[in-house]
């Protein structure tokens, strides 16, 4: 049915071998993300320019890992727990910085450059 339609352009998950979430975060203005997805809602956080409203799922089991990230990037003004109104918040979380500090001095000192 899908491929019956008139789409510009069209990708099938089960055929199509690309990945188009990487252009989605870069090239979207505002993305919705499910609060059930901790790596989305990070990369998300992350990476490209977007604004980033969490769509919260029903919890089960609360406080958890979930909540506990979104409430910390929330704080961070990195992401916008949707609320039936549109947020602002697009500050995008550098973890480099935070990576070289913690794994630096695990790293020959030779070879932190390229790191």
């Amino acid at each position: 049915m899908i491929e019956s339609l008139p789409f510009d352009y069209r990708l099938i998950n089960s055929r199509d071998p690309y990945n188009p979430v990487p252009a989605f975060i870069q090239l979207c203005d505002r993305l919705f993300v499910t609060s059930d997805s901790a790596s989305m809602v990070s990369e998300c956080a992350s990476f490209g320019t977007a604004s980033v409203e969490i769509l919260m799922n029903r919890q089960t089991k609360t406080p958890n890992k979930f909540e506990e990230l979104i409430q910390g990037l929330e704080n961070l003004n990195a992401i916008h727990v949707f609320d039936g109104t549109l947020g602002s918040a697009n500050r995008k979380i550098d973890l480099s910085a935070l990576l070289n500090k913690k794994l630096g001095p695990l790293i020959n000192t030779n070879d932190r450059e390229s790191f």
